[in-house]
Order: C-alpha cells, then sequence, then structure tokens
C-alpha cells in the first residue's frame, strides 16, 4: 500500500511529487486506527475524523501556495502526559479522568507551527510509572509483533502507534527509558535528548531532574528532523540548557566504548547475542571498540528508584481532586457531605485512595518515606551522593569515546502479566536506561536485531551532553 510506513521525509517527498495529499494520509491512519485499537489499545483518545480531514484540507491549501513548514500535513501522536487544547490529558491514571488541557505544552505549539497534524493521545502507565503500560489505569498495550506481550512503558501507546502504522511519529516522554524501552520492544527508534535540550512546559511532571522528552520514529532520520524542530530555549521552562560549546565540537573519535558488566551471568542469549554482533558492527563501519569496566552499574536501579520516587512523591502531592479530575466531576453534582467528607483529611483520602493506582500509591509511600526526618540522609542524600559518582564515571569514559554502546533491555518484550506482580523484578527492565536519566546525557535507542521468537530487540547510544545531534548522525550511518 502507497501510504504505509512512510517515514517523514518519504512522505514530504510524495507530497512534493503529488502521489498523494495530506487528507488521504490521514484518512488512511484514521482507519488504522479505527481498525487496530480495539485490538492494541494504543490510543486514549483519537480526534474527531471531521476536524482531522479539515485540518489536513488546509495544510493541503498552504502546501499549494508555497508554504514552508516543516512538517505541513504530517499526522503524529502524543503520550497523554502532554497538554493539547481540545485533548483530555489523564497520565494514564482515572484520578485524572475527564481533565482537559487547557493549554499547549511548548512541544504541541512547535509542531503546530510547523503544520503538524495531532491524530490524538496515546496510553501510558499511570503518571510514568512502569515499563510495560501495564500500571495504566486504562487497561495495557498490546505489542504489534505479539498481543501476548507488552509494548514496553511508560510511552508504550507512542511506541505501539508508530510500529502499527497509526501515525508517522510518536512522542514521549523519558525519565528512566519510558522512551527507549517501547522503542526496543516494538522495533522503532526513541531519543531520549540530553537533559534539558527540549523544553517539559505542559508534560505532567514524574520525576522533575530526571523527565526528558523525545521523539520515537520509524528512522534515525526523522529523529534528526523533530529534535531540530523541538529543542531549544523556552522562557516557561527554566531548566533548558544551552550546550552551543558542546555542539560546535563536531571532531569525531571513530572510539566506542562497552562493558561485559552489561552481559552478566544469565542475561538473556539472544540480547547478549545482538550485543556482541552490534559491537562488532561498529567496528565493521570502522570505529575501535574499547573495553571498560561500570563499578557503578549495580547501583544505578536503587540510586534511581530513590530519586524517582522522591521527586514524584513530592510532585503528586499538588493532586486533591477538587479542580480537576474523578472527584471534581463527582462534586459538580453532589455536595462533601453527601460523599462523605466532613474535613480536609476525608476529602484527601477518597481522592487518593479511589483515585490513584496501585503503583502510583507504592511510589508516593516510598517517596514520602526517604524524604521523612531521620531517612533523608541515609537514602536521598546519599542517592544524590552516588548520581553524581555515576555521572563522574560516565563522563570519564566518554571523554575518550564518542558513544558508550548498551542493551535497551534485559530481554524482548515481556509477556502481559509475566512481572506486575514483582516490582523489584520489573524495576531491574530499566537497568540499562536509567544511567542517561541520572547523568542527564543523551541517549539513543535503536532496532539491532531480532529474538528467537522473531521478537525485536533494541540497543541504545549514549553520549556526552549536548551531543544528541552526533548520537543521531551516528545512527543515520549504520
Amino acid at each position: 500500500m502507497k501510504f504505509a510506513n512512510l517515514s517523514i521525509s518519504d512522505i514530504l517527498s510524495k507530497f512534493k511529487a503529488r502521489e498523494f495529499n495530506s487528507k488521504e494520509l490521514v484518512e488512511y491512519y484514521f482507519s488504522r486506527i479505527e481498525k487496530l485499537n480495539p485490538e492494541y489499545n494504543v490510543f486514549l483518545f483519537i480526534r474527531n475524523k471531521q476536524e482531522l480531514l479539515e485540518e489536513a484540507g488546509k495544510a493541503d491549501q498552504e502546501r499549494m501556495q508555497g508554504s514552508q513548514k516543516k512538517l505541513l500535513g504530517i499526522p503524529f501522536a502524543l503520550k497523554d502526559c502532554f497538554m493539547a487544547i481540545g485533548t483530555p490529558t489523564t497520565a494514564g491514571d482515572k484520578f485524572l479522568d475527564g481533565a482537559m488541557s487547557e493549554y499547549n505544552a511548548t512541544i504541541v505549539e512547535k509542531l503546530l507551527e510547523e503544520g503538524a497534524i495531532l491524530m490524538g493521545k496515546t496510553n501510558m502507565d499511570s503518571w510514568g510509572f512502569g515499563s510495560s503500560t501495564e500500571n495504566s489505569s486504562y487497561g495495557v498495550t498490546h505489542n504489534p509483533f505479539n498481543k501476548e506481550c507488552v509494548a514496553g512503558g511508560s510511552s508504550g501507546g507512542s511506541g505501539a502507534a508508530v510500529a502499527l502504522d497509526m501515525c508517522t511519529f510518536a512522542i514521549g516522554e523519558d525519565t528512566g527509558g519510558s522512551i527507549r524501552n517501547p522503542a526496543s520492544y516494538c522495533g522503532v527508534y526513541g531519543l531520549k535528548p540530553t537533559y534539558g535540550r527540549i523544553s517539559r512546559f505542559g508534560c505532567i511532571a514524574y520525576a522533575s531532574s530526571l523527565d526528558s522528552i523525545g521523539p520515537i520514529t520509524r528512522n534515525a532520520k526523522d529523529l534528526e528532523l523533530l529534535f531540530q524542530i523541538l529543542e531549544g530555549d523556552d522562557e516557561k521552562d527554566m531548566t533548558h540548557v544551552d550546550y552551543e560549546e558542546q555542539r560546535a565540537n563536531k571532531s569525531l573519535k571513530k572510539r566506542f566504548a562497552y562493558s561485559m558488566d552489561f552481559i552478566p551471568e544469565g542475561l538473556n542469549e539472544d540480547t547478549k547475542r545482538i550485543y556482541l554482533d552490534t559491537i562488532e558492527k561498529f567496528k565493521s563501519e570502522g570505529y575501535e571498540a574499547v573495553e571498560f569496566k561500570f563499578s557503578s552499574f549495580d547501583v544505578v536501579i536503587p540510586t534511581y528508584y530513590i530519586t524517582a520516587m522522591s521527586e514524584a512523591s513530592t510532585n503528586l502531592s499538588r493532586y486533591q481532586g477538587t479542580r480537576y479530575g474523578k472527584l471534581y466531576e463527582e462534586l459538580k453534582n453532589k455536595k462533601f457531605e453527601d460523599l462523605g467528607i466532613k474535613t480536609w483529611e476525608d476529602l484527601f483520602t477518597k481522592a487518593r485512595s479511589n483515585g490513584f493506582s496501585n503503583e502510583a500509591k507504592r511510589r508516593i509511600l516510598l517517596g514520602a518515606f526517604v524524604l521523612s526526618e531521620g531517612y533523608f540522609d541515609a537514602y536521598y542524600k546519599k542517592a544524590q551522593k552516588i548520581r553524581n559518582y555515576v555521572y563522574e564515571e560516565i563522563k570519564q569514559v566518554l571523554s575518550d569515546t564518542d558513544f558508550i554502546l548498551s542493551p535497551v533491555t534485559p530481554s524482548a518484550a515481556l509477556k502481559i502479566g509475566s512481572k506486575i506482580t514483582n516490582p523489584v523484578e520489573m524495576y531491574l527492565e530499566d537497568i540499562y536506561t536509567v544511567t542517561a536519566n541520572l547523568a542527564g546525557i543523551p541517549a539513543l535507542a535503536f532496532p539491532a536485531g531480532l529474538d528467537k521468537n522473531k521478537m525485536p530487540i533494541g540497543m541504545q547510544i549514549m553520549g556526552n551532553k549536548g551531543h544528541d545531534e552526533r548520537l543521531i548522525d551516528i545512527v543515520c550511518r549504520i
């Protein structure tokens, strides 16, 4: 089919050649969503078809008039933690059921300004808490290669939307691997940028010092175009950092780092094989492989989760149910007394007990414990010291190499239900990805091979702060 699995550059060239127009493309994607969404549970919200066709028609008119917008008429999907006017934003949790976006996230504004068309909002683990979308209040998203498996998380809906050809590209959010994990599981590309290079304004926060926003695409070249559009200063986001000096240094050493710590005894044999094959592939491209000992590898997971849960507990403390969401909707038609609410404590208890998912409650409680008097120094403060040590160790390795190569996840996509009852085992799915978030460095996941069951397995490269474009260019060339 002429519309199937096209990249942004493919579509733009076909628009130019008048092989088809935006209205026809939107019709194609909408029919895919209608057909596949009941089966895979990818979209939580789908925009009205007539509205989409009207926007596509306007895009076609603008193109005929010579518009130079970079994404004119290109349909995309958005993870349901981003504000987009006219759409509900639930963060995958029924606590916010029915809450409508009152403004656009900065990245949404940038995409719309370039002519992109929002198809709808995609499924996610509630508040970003998970690696499989099994923590979504709206049900799990199924893997495009095997419906008995998960699509990854927390941006599982975004990864599946691209892999199932429901849109041209999707936007995700990555706190500890939530873009790269679904990219790996779904056989697509995902970029977690350097912390601070893409504005987080308008994205519901999970852990503010770890959250990054990035694209999920069908190829690395599309990552390059989208990154150019999305990155940059934003007066609404005070965490923006300019890495102009680092970006100016374009010289490549043609050396990369790898570690045998990434393939411990007992690791899935397919992941091990594909990791070693990818090392050889880069060597065949003229890179020198440098082995290093990652001494802090065993502590990145506890360091990450202590940090993430502490910040999540703080960020979620603002939600008390009286301004939007499930309880707010109930209070439109009932009085406090009708709901058994007599005190502020009653209000908070009802809102949070009935609203937050079990995983959200777990992380709030653990985060509050870590930040409590008597435990702050023993846990949170120590975790921040280790976090700095992790960064310094990674920085040292990257001072003499272009990137670090590692797997994205320990195996291909998990079977639905295989780890959801064991939170610790599920947390270990993030063991390869959390390092980039702790260090604030960019990381790019790309398809690297298939396991014995024909399920995709991805690898990732991590680079120095500000070297996002370099990582994209490296993957574009392999």
